[in-house]
């Protein structure tokens, strides 16, 4: 076993201007098995990095059998100007899938990112949402049985709240076949994604937890020599329901209740001040995410009803 020593290092990604990009890299311990966390894919997410701090200061010290990367800037520019995208270029990161050797230059970071990645055992990719939303863990279905099976005990480690299962078969969904982890799986690399609420109402008890949660998962990867936790999550299809005219959004359901179709979510007051419209469940479900008060515009996303899949959850717990 090595004593959790910490070093950075960085992967050279090219140049914006006058700009140096490189994309820095933690890592506590040295050798196999290697876990890494990804922070920063979307520039403007920030809570990855508050809950990458508690888990840096929890694993310094530690008697460790691997080691520890965290990726603290995978998109530095975009972080850096505190935008979802680089502003050179407009892709995103996390739609590039294994990017390219001579594209764009997110198509380069995400190659550069992906080669590095596929070296390790086990990647976590800690994002957030614009809803406010419980600690959720995201399971990509994987037809590599082993690869699956080995996403789905790390999920089971790490203690969500909740699991979002996407279904590439839904139209809305198919997006995220191109995602970073979508890539890496295709690599041999399993993995899952973390979602939290945005950083400026994260509780410190969740970024604590969440925190703990990748500590399992060290654990569940081999780099801590002790037994990971071992929770049964519940997995649900993810329905969003976006507003359909402009207004003050206001919601009325508490987060995590249950609805039925027809149960009221919230209410949209015109512009005028005057109008006011009821927003109901289109469908029965649990309300897993759930905007704040807020201005908002045709098409934004107000609120997700999740619909628990049985097998899916059982399949978490028998991994």
């Amino acid at each position: 076993m090595t004593t959790g020593l910490i070093a950075t290092s960085y992967l050279e990604i090219g140049q914006i201007g006058s700009l140096d990009i490189r994309v820095p890299v933690v890592t506590i311990g040295t050798g196999e098995p290697r876990l890494a966390v990804l922070c920063g894919v979307h520039g403007d997410e920030t809570a990855s990095l508050a809950i990458s701090r508690i888990f840096v200061r929890e694993m310094l010290g530690r008697s460790l059998k691997g080691s520890v990367s965290i990726i603290t800037a995978a998109n530095p520019f975009a972080q850096s100007t505190g935008t979802r995208v680089g502003l050179m270029d407009f892709y995103d990161l996390n739609r590039s899938g294994l990017g390219k050797p001579k594209g764009t230059f997110t198509e380069r970071l995400a190659y550069q990112l992906c080669e590095y990645l596929s070296q390790v055992s086990f990647v976590v990719d800690l994002h957030e949402f614009k809803m406010n939303t419980p600690i959720m863990a995201i399971y990509l279905p994987h037809e590599d049985r082993a690869i699956d099976r080995r996403s789905l005990k790390g999920i089971r480690a790490f203690s969500p709240a909740i699991v979002w299962a996407l279904n590439f078969s839904v139209p809305n969904e198919i997006q995220y076949s191109g995602t970073l982890l979508a890539a890496l799986a295709k690599k041999g690399v399993p993995g899952f994604a973390v979602e939290t609420s945005q950083l400026v109402v994260l509780s410190p008890q969740e970024i604590q937890k969440a925190a703990e949660g990748l500590i399992e998962v060290a654990k569940c990867v081999g780099v801590i020599d002790a037994m990971p936790a071992n929770a049964s999550p519940p997995a649900f299809h993810r329905t969003p329901i976006y507003s359909d005219s402009a207004g003050i959004w206001i919601p009325t359901a508490p987060l995590m209740s249950e609805v039925q179709k027809g149960d009221k979510i919230g209410e949209l007051v015109a512009l005028d001040l005057l109008k006011q419209t009821n927003v109901v469940a289109p469908l029965d479900g649990r309300l897993i995410q759930l905007r704040s008060n807020a201005l908002v515009h045709t098409g934004t996303s107000l609120f997700s009803i999740g619909v628990e899949e049985a097998s899916i959850t059982d399949r978490i717990r028998s991994a």
